[in-house]
């Protein structure tokens, strides 16, 4: 078993101001987790505590059942990645992805053996012989996931092993880690900075911000049912767009827009006591629509507005426009081109609307669908 446990962990760098707070998390065996959130949000702090490479000032972490606290990081039976490789310039890649098992005095045979198995299940047999200088980058970062895999650890911790490699390399790579670290089945903890990242790769997400835990659970229930407006804003690209609105008997209302929500909605709100109250409004790029060319019966909210910016992605274009004085970002699913200023009237798709209160940031679970609910164009 190799599971992972942490239980009421603090760290503090000056005494009584906490890098991590109160941080409390099991990672089952087998599980990729991935730590993700700004930077300084504690998220490298946690792995190098459970990596044994900082001191924790309160609470336990357990690996495998067992309180490793005061175990050394070399008895832990872990293996790190870094984001710089951290690989020996001096010594061949065979001698780098050997170095750990030398270093714990294994049978020179069986580090061979491990060395050359490990090789041919990352594609580095050919390049065993050659210097860290003569590889390219991702081969510079197979080999030190190479070193990590043929000690054979309980625990696999990476520290934004991906940063440094270029964009179509860094996808290739994140693949290979993927499909590695599944078939050895062995417990792996993940920090990045990077969202999509975290979406690909993880099991479960943990997000952090300030030293605190925001929220944990799989990409698909983070990114649909996210606990507070941080956890909606950092997940997806483009970011989420908010707007805040005055909850009324009639409907939405900011300045002169008003705007009508489904009336299920609408009394959800009322009875959660928001009425003439103001709400954060958090709607995905990918949940506006062209009106001219969104689908009858798509429950929304058509609002007009003149085109700043668009962004031909492909088979998608980011459209840039402004909605009350607040920007906006539309995924469109489109490559018809547009123009600066152009007038177009964009559809808020109510099935997947957010709201959140506007003091604590959470979110406020609301009922979305309402049959009756139609498109009403507002200038």
């Amino acid at each position: 078993m190799s599971g992972i446990e942490l239980k009421n962990i603090y760290k503090d760098y000056v005494p009584g101001i906490h890098a991590v707070t109160n941080l409390n998390l099991v990672i089952e065996d087998g599980e990729f987790v991935v730590l993700v959130g700004p930077s300084g949000c504690g998220k490298s702090t946690t792995l190098r505590m459970i990596a044994g490479l900082e001191d924790i000032t309160a609470g336990e972490v357990m690996i495998g059942g067992q309180v490793v606290n005061n175990i050394h990081p070399k008895d832990r039976n872990i293996a790190m990645v870094f984001q710089n490789y951290a690989l020996y310039p001096h010594m061949t890649v065979a001698e780098n992805m050997g170095f750990g098992l030398k270093m714990k005095k294994v049978d020179h045979g069986d580090v061979n053996s491990r060395v050359k198995e490990t090789a041919k299940s990352i594609g580095l047999e050919e390049y065993l012989d050659r210097l860290p200088k003569e590889l390219s980058g991702g081969q510079r970062q197979r080999v030190a996931l190479g070193r990590a895999i043929a000690r054979q650890p309980k625990v696999f911790l990476m520290d934004e092993p991906l940063s440094n490699l270029d964009a179509k390399l860094r996808g290739q790579t994140r693949a290979e880690i993927i499909e590695l670290t599944r078939d050895l089945g062995i417990t792996t903890i993940y920090v990045t900075h990077d969202q999509v990242e975290a979406m690909t790769m993880a099991d479960r997400i943990v997000i952090m911000d300030k030293g605190f835990i925001q929220q944990v659970g799989s990409p698909r229930d983070l990114y649909l049912e996210p606990v507070n407006k941080f956890v909606a804003g950092f997940m997806g690209s483009p970011a989420m767009n908010f707007i805040d609105v005055k909850v009324t008997s009639e409907g939405l209302e900011r300045d002169n827009l008003s705007m009508k929500v489904p009336q299920t909605m609408l009394d959800d709100l009322v009875a959660k006591d928001y009425l003439n109250k103001t709400v954060t409004l958090g709607i995905r790029p990918e949940h506006f629509h062209l009106a001219r060319k969104a689908p009858k019966a798509l429950q929304g909210f058509a609002c007009r507005a003149p085109i700043k910016l668009a962004e031909m992605l492909g088979s998608e274009t980011l459209v840039h426009f402004d909605l009350i004085g607040q920007a906006m970002v539309a995924k469109l699913f489109t490559m018809e081109p547009f123009e600066r200023y152009q007038e177009e009237s964009f559809v808020l798709d109510f099935e997947h609307i957010h709201f959140f209160d506007h003091d604590t940031e959470q979110r406020i679970p609301i009922q979305r669908l309402d049959p009756a609910f139609s498109i009403e164009e507002e200038g």
